[in-house]
């Protein structure tokens, strides 16, 4: 079976290394028609609220970024459209605070906590969960709990 692309994916990452490290892996990918990224997550609010803006597939978002966290901009994105799932978030950091992994567990939009590097062979496997979710019949956003690691076939 061929694996397919997702629409769009937006990047989420104060810091400009990572954003085209990680912006340059995705494009060499192929598997994501538009990538958007945004190096303040009140920037990426203001996308994502707008009228016109089409659901992201999959939301990569640091955890640790100047004037508001990762865990921020899920409360506001919680205030805006309250419960629902909204896209894949995989929040990516490098720190090893066991607060944070225990606060994303329990975040309901939050699918997988990394640490930073993303590999190319982890975001492979991300996009891949994105686009088998999609194919699902009446999909209507991920309805699954942070796991330690994605298991690609446990989607199907």
């Amino acid at each position: 079976m061929s694996l397919g692309k997702i629409e769009r994916l937006v990047l989420i990452d104060d810091s400009a290394v990572d954003q085209h490290l990680y912006r340059r892996m995705i494009l060499r990918s192929g598997r994501v028609e538009e990538v958007i990224s945004f190096r303040l997550a009140e920037d990426a609010l203001a996308y994502l609220f707008a009228a016109d803006t089409p659901e992201p597939d999959l939301i990569l978002l640091d955890v640790s970024m100047p004037t508001m966290d990762g865990f921020e901009f899920l409360d506001a994105l919680k205030a805006r459209f309250g419960n629902r799932d909204f896209s894949i978030v995989v929040m990516l950091t490098t720190s090893l605070n066991l607060a944070d992994t225990d606060r994303a567990a329990e975040t309901l939009a939050v699918k997988d906590y990394l640490n930073k590097p993303l590999t190319a062979r982890r975001l492979d496997e991300l996009i891949t969960w994105a686009w088998r979710l999609k194919q699902t019949p009446r999909y209507q956003g991920p309805h699954i709990k942070i796991v330690p690691k994605i298991s690609v076939g446990a989607v199907d």
